[in-house]
């Protein structure tokens, strides 16, 4: 073998996990996403997760976690201990980007905040504060707690 093949096998494996990143179900996108979401860049992403840049790659290239919690935990594993990276700091980097993921799909198109249609929380909010634990609340005759007079049900200040 020549003395060029480390560094060509090295090569071979960035250009994969570069291509990979495109493939969510791999970590490179992951990975990938966790770095634009924190304003990381690749190499900051791979210093935090402690790993030289041939580990990196070889992590970028693992499937991504099954999300069912006792399959997470069991796959997180694995690959933390075959690549030693720390599997606590893996696991909270897809748990980050699966999170983040939710919350902008679910909000494509609006400007609100991703609780404001949620009707019932925002009642508990206020109800909990309406009430002194003694159980009087006051309320408007004709109307609920909820859709008082001047009160918006969405709980959102108009403006």
């Amino acid at each position: 073998m020549s003395d060029n093949a480390p560094h060509l096998e090295g090569t071979l494996l960035a250009r994969a996990a570069d291509y990979a990143a495109s493939r969510p179900h791999l970590l490179s996108w992951v990975l990938a996403r966790y770095g634009e979401i924190n304003g990381l860049s690749e190499e900051e992403v791979r210093e935090m997760l402690g790993c030289d840049r041939d580990t990196y790659n070889h992590l970028r290239l693992c499937g991504r976690p099954d999300p069912d919690p006792a399959e997470f935990a069991i796959d997180v594993q694995r690959v933390a201990e075959k690549l030693g990276v720390d599997a606590g700091l893996l696991a909270k980097i897809v748990r980050e980007v699966d999170a983040h993921a939710a919350f902008t799909q679910g909000n494509r198109g609006t400007a609100a905040s991703p609780f404001s249609s949620t009707r019932g929380m925002l009642k508990a909010a206020r109800d909990r504060e309406g009430s002194h634990g003694d159980g009087a609340e006051e309320s408007q005759e004709g109307s609920t707690p909820e859709t008082a007079e001047g009160d918006d049900p969405s709980g959102v200040p108009e403006g």
